[in-house]
């Protein structure tokens, strides 16, 4: 990777860090009122996960020991395979891996509302479960890099590390671009403009996907990021704008969000 003629800028607004929230549903209300009760057990979909599958996964959940507890929070945290991103016109390419694919999805969950979830472990504990799952995973690493770099607390000139991971994955994209999506491969090229200090050239890559993808949350909350420390406000104004029309008419997941 080369970063000819560019300059890197330090910026001090605050890294990433999030706050545990609590949510009060009433899937929790039920479990209160029902988890002795084996009737109750009616109301749960095949494919909702228990204590057992979630530990058979390398996610256990010690908060609880309530089995219903635990079915009702996994269809709660609305995770999505492979299959379900697919279908919201967002396939994923460089992953065959649903749990890495499900955890890449409660990463970005935690990044928009801006929390961390405490049976995930918190969003960083999420991003090092899903690379684990694959280590592989393009999108998820474009991702866990993403934050990285847009946190502002290091860069590839001051953590060699750092920068032999988006060497890393920049070689991979490049080699495997035809076995990518053109989203995936494009967080790639974008989040090595921000490592080189074009925040604006990144910007401009996150815009081209959301032209295509008007859903995909990573692209916009990466491209408002970028045009945050840029302070341009009339750009992340419009960039939202472009594609709320389209989260108006869906019922996609985290569509509130769609109106910050």
């Amino acid at each position: 990777m080369r970063c000819e003629g560019q300059l890197i800028t330090r910026v001090n607004p605050p890294s990433y860090t999030y706050t545990t929230v609590t949510h009060t549903t009433t899937a929790h209300s039920v479990i209160n009122n029902n988890c002795d009760n084996t009737s109750s057990q009616t109301m749960f979909r095949d494919n909702w996960r228990g204590c057992a599958e979630w530990r058979a996964e390398g996610l256990p959940i010690k908060s609880s020991s309530s089995d219903a507890a635990v079915k009702l929070y996994d269809a709660a945290v609305t995770q999505m395979f492979s299959q379900e991103w697919r279908a919201e016109g967002l396939p994923i390419k460089s992953s065959s891996s649903d749990a890495a694919v499900k955890l890449y999805d409660a990463a970005v969950t935690q990044l928009i509302g801006w929390y961390d979830d405490p049976n995930m472990g918190g969003l960083a504990k999420t991003c090092d479960d899903m690379l684990r799952a694959d280590p592989h995973f393009v999108l998820g690493r474009s991702f866990s890099l993403g934050l990285e770099l847009i946190g502002t607390g290091t860069t590839v000139r001051l953590d060699r590390d750092l920068k032999k991971q988006l060497e890393e994955l920049v070689e991979t994209a490049d080699k495997n671009k035809d076995k990518l999506e053109d989203r995936e491969y494009k967080h790639v090229k974008a989040i090595e403009r921000f490592a080189c200090g074009d925040w604006g050239g990144a910007s401009d890559i996150w815009e081209q996907i959301l032209v295509d993808n008007p859903t995909d949350l990573q692209a916009l909350k990466f491209s408002h990021d970028s045009l945050f420390y840029l302070g341009k406000s009339t750009q992340i104004r419009d960039s939202i704008a472009r594609v709320l029309p389209v989260w108006k008419q869906s019922s996609l997941p985290l569509k509130r969000f769609s109106n910050l």
